[in-house]
């Protein structure tokens, strides 16, 4: 068991590398895995190292995300995203900071930075909050509730919820939904003193973005909004079905509509 697993669904290969490297000097003083699921197969640069677990999926986000967190070994959970680079200690403190954390629904969101070039600065401390946000100014979302996309939770936590709802497409809404569930029972989502990972961002239609795009707009943000203007919405959904995932088509068509075999095929067309 290790103390912490990072996982993620992951396409982006030609950032794995340095983003394994920034996790080790992230946590220098306790142990930790790297687990991917994705469409496309581990460098052999990362072949030989014990503590990365390499899942090919090629269904929908969602569904990768609950593949690696129920696959994971540690004893924490740490979702995350392939085109981010840690700061450094950030690990060891979350990991650190979680041993003074006693009720098991308790999350710590790990604020990050998201630019095009890696080059913005932190975001307001409101910018955590669901009240900041006008698409979540909905019936069923207490405006004191926190938001945590990067969450970092007890595993078996996770495990017992059932995890997120992979009915939405990309992971974003089910994380919401996921960390409103947990308010919803009685936990808290403390945000980070420290940040936690330093990420890319494509917009819109740009580069790889397309599919996740469309997805949240014209799939998941309707499905979402019609849950959350019950306003006991998060309550009624304290548990779900662990093995959602299953119900998700194998293949998510909405990106692999053709034969992609790297991920520099998504980039070039």
């Amino acid at each position: 068991m290790y103390d912490i697993s990072l996982t993620m669904p992951a396409i982006r290969t030609n950032n794995w590398e340095a983003f394994y490297e920034s996790a080790k000097q992230s946590c220098s003083n306790h142990s930790f895995e790297l687990v991917l699921v994705s469409p496309f197969e581990l460098p052999n640069s990362l072949k030989s190292i014990n503590n990365i677990t390499h899942i090919l999926d090629k269904g929908n986000p969602s569904r990768c995300t609950q593949i690696a967190n129920i696959a994971a070994k540690g004893k924490l959970i740490y979702n995350c995203v392939d085109d981010g680079l840690f700061f450094n200690s950030a690990l060891d403190w979350v990991v650190d900071e979680f041993n003074h954390l006693h009720n098991d629904l308790d999350v710590i969101n790990m604020r990050y930075r998201e630019s095009s070039d890696r080059k913005c600065g932190e975001f307001p401390l409101t910018y955590w909050n669901t009240s900041y946000h006008s698409s979540l100014r909905l019936p069923g979302i207490n405006p004191s509730w926190k938001l945590s996309l990067h969450f970092v939770m007890k595993r078996h936590t996770y495990l017992s919820l059932g995890g997120i709802d992979c009915n939405f497409e990309y992971s974003n809404h089910g994380i919401h939904d996921l960390m409103f569930r947990i308010q919803a029972a009685g936990g808290t989502i403390f945000n980070s003193l420290v940040e936690g990972l330093n990420c890319t961002h494509f917009p819109g239609q740009v580069a790889d973005h397309g599919p996740i795009n469309d997805a949240q707009l014209y799939h998941d943000e309707p499905i979402f909004n019609s849950i959350y203007s019950n306003p006991q919405a998060a309550y009624k959904r304290k548990y779900l079905d662990l093995d959602n995932w299953m119900m998700q088509p194998q293949v998510w068509e909405r990106r692999f509509y053709r034969e992609i075999t790297k991920y520099e095929d998504l980039i070039n067309g």
